[in-house]
């Protein structure tokens, strides 16, 4: 079996890490009506989903919310960024109750770096603290299952867009989006919660989150041994 069958049939191993934060995009102006317009706006933050060095290659990856018993499940499946489009983006909300995003940009090697969202009903961008899970398939038909919580950190107040608009003046005060990731049965390790949180402030809420993010797993297994042969 050369290299390449064996990756194929060899177990998933992917982790989750965050790229960059949630920033604003570099301001442009634009001539409208005989005045200038300054066009600002966020980039989502960027993660990256690297594979372990010999391990299975991925074939699909879905992203859901927190899965809570007796309520629909929020799930995306993932798309290429190239095919992003405003109009889709709106109408997430509406056709699957979810304002999940989920877009990839493949790397080498079989990595890949994603961008997700997550908004209401009302198209608002999610602040708060939140439990996700990545379904991710393999090519052999095995299924890992990483669960993370995240948090984007972005404060307007920090950056301030300088008079000629050629950029912004960026706080010390800046502070990274918040990104736990546990890979599968990692999860129940209290100890495990305990070294991913302590660098962060509020890291006694974090952990309070235990119950609910295993509670979630749960669900996302039994959601998953359901819909699959394995």
């Amino acid at each position: 079996m050369n290299q390449l069958d064996q990756n194929r049939v060899a177990p998933l191993n992917y982790n989750l890490s965050l790229l960059s934060s949630v920033e604003p995009h570099e301001p442009k102006k634009k001539s409208a009506f005989g005045a200038w317009l300054v066009i600002m706006g966020l980039k989502q933050a960027e993660f990256e989903l690297k594979r372990e060095h010999r391990s299975g290659y991925l074939d699909d990856l879905y992203l859901t919310a927190e899965m809570v018993s007796g309520k629909e499940v929020q799930l995306r499946k993932w798309k290429d960024v190239d095919e992003y489009s405003m109009k889709d983006a709106n109408k997430m909300s509406e056709i699957s109750g979810s304002g999940l995003e989920l877009y990839y940009e493949a790397k080498m090697n079989h990595n890949y770096k994603l961008f997700f969202g997550d908004s209401d009903d009302l198209g608002k961008r999610q602040e708060a603290l939140k439990i996700y899970h990545l379904i991710i398939k393999g090519k052999n038909n095995t299924y890992q299952l990483l669960t993370f919580l995240y948090k984007s950190n972005y404060d307007e107040a920090n950056y301030t867009l300088r008079d000629d608009v050629s950029g912004y003046d960026v706080s010390d005060d800046v502070t990274p989006d918040t990104l736990i990731v546990f890979n599968g049965l990692e999860l129940y390790d209290k100890m495990a919660w305990f070294d991913k949180t302590k660098k962060y402030d509020d890291k006694q809420n974090i952990r309070k989150m235990y119950q609910k993010a295993t509670a979630s797993y749960e669900n996302l297994k039994k959601f998953v041994e359901e819909r699959t042969l394995n």
